[in-house]
């Protein structure tokens, strides 16, 4: 059985011009749970069709069914960075960090969190933080191309001269 992961995509453009960046990707994963796979197939489309509240309670249903579930959390971080509350989109990845990383397409579970930390992170005006975060993306996964891209835009900026007033 395989079910869907979104990841976000994203550019420094999109970022700073419209603070709006999800765009998903979509990922095939097998998940062994059927009741959270069932639950989680209900959340995609709700989450697709962009009903926030519905599709965050139904993530949290697919977690409860299954703590190890991580698609669940990348894809309910997803929603909370899409409406700009990244204080509760942070710790779902990190929960990510601490399920056993596997493999995935673009990248592996644990880069995908760490590139979505990354975007948190500049999003929040810690730049040398979103750096961060990227370089472990990529030291996971390096041809992760989302990654490298961000990565080359989060340089350019931090090598910009600033203005003084």
């Amino acid at each position: 059985m395989f079910e869907f992961l979104l990841t976000l995509t994203t550019s420094l453009s999109s970022l700073s011009a419209t603070n709006s960046v999800v765009q998903p990707n979509v990922i095939a994963v097998a998940q062994p749970n059927l009741d959270a796979a069932a639950e989680y197939q209900n959340a995609l489309v709700l989450h697709q069709a962009e009903q926030w509240p519905e599709a965050v309670a139904a993530y949290q249903r697919v977690i409860d069914l299954d703590p190890s579930y991580d698609a669940a959390y990348i894809n309910l971080s997803l929603i909370f960075i899409a409406v700009d509350d990244l204080d509760s989109a942070k710790p779902l990845l990190q929960q990510v960090l601490e399920l056993p990383d596997r493999e995935e397409f673009p990248a592996s579970i644990h880069a995908i969190a760490h590139y979505n930390l990354g975007i948190i992170q500049f999003r929040q005006g810690a730049l040398v933080e979103a750096l961060a975060e990227t370089e472990q993306a990529l030291a996971i996964a390096p041809n992760f191309e989302q990654a490298q891209t961000f990565l080359a835009q989060l340089q350019a900026q931090n090598s910009a001269p600033t203005q003084t007033p």
